[in-house]
């Protein structure tokens, strides 16, 4: 009986599709690293954020006291660095966390005083800062109003996380589900090697059911095994 002949094409276009799988599961990976990156340097933002704000509050000292000249130009900094990475980390994100990244610190802006300001609201649904008796504003800063916004910015990162680790599970999956298919083509020709070998032929004929089934089992995770190799070579 003719051994089957898989098509030597059609396997190695399979092949090509797994390890286009792998890449992709490779770089979304990637980008998960990045975005633990990405977090540790927004927590170290917030939190340098939110010493200066309290210490305004407590202080009843202005966001731009010459005291707290230093730790702006950090956040500032660190605030630059965040904008830069957040296009291959976060391609789609929502205020507050967009208003944090393109908002600067060293100076007053009616964005950044939404971010950490007291604030009112007016007929319309505008904000503003309250003023004096005298028609002067007031310009406080809120370590409530800060905590609020820093807290929901997180929860862009953290959701963002959750979508990526998503879709690597179900790439793993995919590729999982791309290996077993390929290793099933490639069943054929491996089994009727094995049945044409010594060993091959005194199971088949002379093994019992449990003995079958186990050689089959063997051969399955040594296909996928194989497959993996072929793979990992292109």
């Amino acid at each position: 009986m003719e051994r089957p002949r898989p098509d030597p094409e059609k396997i190695l276009a399979q092949r090509y599709n797994l390890a286009n799988l792998r890449v992709q599961l490779r770089l979304a990976e990637n980008v998960v690293t990045a975005l633990d990156e990405f977090e540790r340097e927004w927590d170290r933002f917030a939190t340098g954020m939110h010493a200066m704000v309290k210490a305004c509050e407590e202080g009843g000292l202005s966001l731009w006291d010459p005291g707290f000249e230093v730790a702006l130009r950090k956040g500032e900094t660190i605030r630059l660095d965040l904008a830069g990475r957040q296009q291959i980390v976060l391609p789609e994100f929502r205020d507050p966390l967009a208003k944090f990244l393109r908002t600067s610190l060293r100076t007053y802006s009616d964005a950044l005083w939404s971010l950490i300001g007291l604030t009112t609201m007016v007929s319309g649904g505008t904000m503003m800062v309250p003023t004096e008796e005298d028609g002067e504003p007031i310009y406080q800063v809120s370590l409530r109003t800060f905590e609020i916004n820093a807290d929901e910015a997180h929860s862009e990162i953290v959701r963002r996380r959750r979508i990526l680790n998503e879709n690597i599970q179900a790439a793993k999956l995919t590729q999982l589900d791309a290996e077993k298919a390929q290793a099933v083509k490639l069943m054929p020709l491996i089994w009727a090697r094995l049945k044409e070998s010594r060993v091959g032929k005194i199971v088949w004929w002379f093994g019992e059911e449990p003995l079958r089934k186990l050689l089959a089992a063997a051969l399955v995770a040594g296909a996928v095994a194989l497959v993996r190799w072929l793979v990992s070579r292109l």
